[in-house]
């Protein structure tokens, strides 16, 4: 196959174009990719803002809300009774490159029937698997600024096999709101929150948005220059394999 780029013919095989065209295509396509996706964080970024700027809402008032609201992201306060006896670890939590758990407590909110599924935040592991860590909590807990996480609470897990054992705590490898009220046969809130506050030694570290924006937009202009350079590598190949047949 020959192209003709001002007066002078440049060869190359089909195989070769057929490689550029699948590198430049697969570049473009990652930056396009990187790009949705920083435009969808931008967009989440400008959500949790305006939230914010609401203030912090009692969770009594969030329940009164219409179920068609997305409370993803509202602040909230509240106080409750602490069960101290069953309580959940979640597996596989790192925090600045240390393995432990997020600690999953259930609060009897004062005036709502339901329990409402707290993470406290990160909890350092054992150095024997087997030994789970030691969890002091108290009777009573009141949060002035907790975040609200609903939908989809699974997030990555390992595993999906659950462990059987009729003590606790128990350690679960992903969050599923069903199973967890079938474990302690009550009514849980349809959504979790996060404490922003440090309780029984646990450290809060949630963060809605781990990757900012800029950086898929990075990303997506790496992505396009990669596509560039196999597109300029190319021709200059084919330009050498006319030079050397000459």
């Amino acid at each position: 196959m020959d192209i003709k780029l001002k007066k002078q013919t440049v060869y190359f095989s089909p195989f070769a174009l057929l490689v550029a065209v699948v590198i430049v295509g697969s570049c473009l396509a990652l930056a396009y990719w990187q790009l949705q996706r920083g435009t969808t964080k931008q967009y989440k970024l400008n959500y949790l803002n305006e939230k914010a700027l609401q203030g912090v809402m009692s969770l009594k008032s969030v329940l009164e809300l219409p179920s068609k609201v997305d409370k993803n992201g509202v602040l909230i306060s509240f106080a409750g009774q602490v069960d101290k006896q069953r309580y959940w670890l979640l597996d596989n939590r790192t925090l600045n490159g240390q393995v432990g758990y997020d600690l999953l407590v259930l609060v009897k909110v004062t005036d709502i029937d339901k329990y409402l599924l707290v993470n406290l935040g990160w909890t350092p592991a054992s150095h024997l698997r087997s030994e789970l860590p030691a969890i002091v909590l108290p009777e009573q807990i009141l949060l002035s600024n907790a975040v609200i996480k609903a939908g989809d609470l699974a997030g990555f897990y390992l595993s999906s096999k659950a462990e059987k054992t009729d003590h606790w705590p128990k350690r679960i490898q992903f969050i599923d709101l069903q199973q967890l009220e079938l474990s302690v046969s009550a009514e849980l809130l349809p959504f979790m929150v996060y404490a922003q506050d440090a309780i029984a030694g646990a450290t809060p570290h949630y963060q809605p948005v781990v990757m900012s924006p800029q950086k898929h937009y990075a990303y997506a202009v790496q992505w396009c220059l990669i596509g560039f350079a196999a597109l300029v590598i190319f021709f200059y190949a084919a330009k050498k394999e006319v030079a050397n047949e000459k």
